[in-house]
């Protein structure tokens, strides 16, 4: 009988360190699984806060993305009537070729004028001929 008795005693020990550590454990899942909540929770706010930041800074950098657009179309607008370098060269000449220009426009002008004067020369032949015939 004493035997039973120690079994018994044994069984209620065994019984109520279980069911005591059962308990422990269960209130540690539970603490871990309310950390795990609140984890959770603070991770989709600082989730919540990064993507509306990341949206804030998405939408700054389209302003001025469509700012630098505008910018950009002023500016070519406004250098639309501005010479390019290929057509000042078009329309512009340096200093040599300047001074060649005038030298040829010089010596025209003396080829001109030589062949006016004998063509005046010949002229006045013609006249003192016609004169002298009526």
């Amino acid at each position: 009988m004493f035997e039973v008795l120690i079994v018994l005693a044994g069984a209620i020990g065994t019984y109520a360190v279980a069911r005591n550590r059962l308990e422990r454990l269960e209130l540690d899942f539970k603490e871990h699984v309310k950390r795990d909540d609140d984890i959770h929770a603070k991770e989709i706010v600082v989730h919540n806060e990064t993507h509306k930041e990341f949206n804030m800074k998405f939408d700054a950098g389209f302003k001025r993305l469509d700012t630098v657009i505008d910018r950009i179309i002023v500016l070519e607008q406004s250098t639309k009537d501005h010479l390019g370098l290929r057509e000042a060269e078009d329309k512009f000449v340096s200093h040599r070729e300047l001074q060649l220009h005038l030298n040829n426009i010089e010596n025209s002008i003396k080829h001109i004028e030589k062949n006016s004067d004998a063509m005046s020369g010949k002229l006045g032949e013609l006249l003192d001929i016609l004169h002298s015939r009526n």
